[in-house]
């Protein structure tokens, strides 16, 4: 793999993490996910 390249394992942990990211964020309030987004260093909310 070229440099900064992911192993197709890593990749597929880190999409499985993303997945399990949105199913979270579709269960929560709009102001709970906007103080989530916050906590995360995001203030645009």
């Amino acid at each position: 793999m070229g440099k900064g390249g992911r192993s197709s394992t890593e990749m597929a942990s880190r999409i499985a993490d993303l997945r399990a990211d949105l199913t979270k964020a579709k269960d929560l309030s709009q102001a709970d996910l906007a103080a989530e987004i916050r906590k995360m260093g995001f203030s645009c909310l």
